[in-house]
């Protein structure tokens, strides 16, 4: 009897953290980037032919201390491009030019529309930015 119980306990032990055992999913596959990036700010109303893995660059300029800034419109989500990093400079420094620079991953084959509009909130943009990505 006294054998019994250790080993009934070691064996519920061990059925409860085999029960317990996390089943991991496999995740979204991760395109490795290709070192290739995509200067797309002299494109704006153009179409950009990019490929899975490329770096797209993106730097806008505006009026710093202006409280005028630039905002991503669209896509406001995709599974298509990833945001790398952004980086603002200048934004509240006065007799300035601002920079708002972006860096979008392309993930996979995929079309969309990317766009930008500088101004303020809830009032028309005074500028705009818009480009077409074609992932092949």
């Amino acid at each position: 009897m006294k054998r019994i119980l250790p080993l009934s306990l070691l064996i519920i032990i061990s059925l409860g953290l085999v029960a317990c055992k996390s089943n991991k999913q496999a995740g979204p596959s991760v395109v490795p980037e290709t070192g290739r990036v995509l200067d797309i700010t002299k494109k704006n109303n153009e179409e950009i032919t990019a490929n899975p893995g490329d770096v797209l660059y993106l730097n806008l300029t505006g009026v710093g201390d202006s409280g005028l800034f630039w905002v991503a419109i669209s896509p406001t989500s995709s599974d298509c491009l990833t945001l790398k990093d952004h980086q603002v400079q200048d934004l509240n420094q006065p007799n300035t030019t601002s920079t708002s620079k972006w860096w979008f991953k392309v993930e996979k084959k995929c079309g969309l529309d990317l766009q930008f509009d500088y101004g303020k909130i809830e009032e028309e943009p005074q500028d705009s930015f818009k480009v077409k990505i074609i992932s092949q």
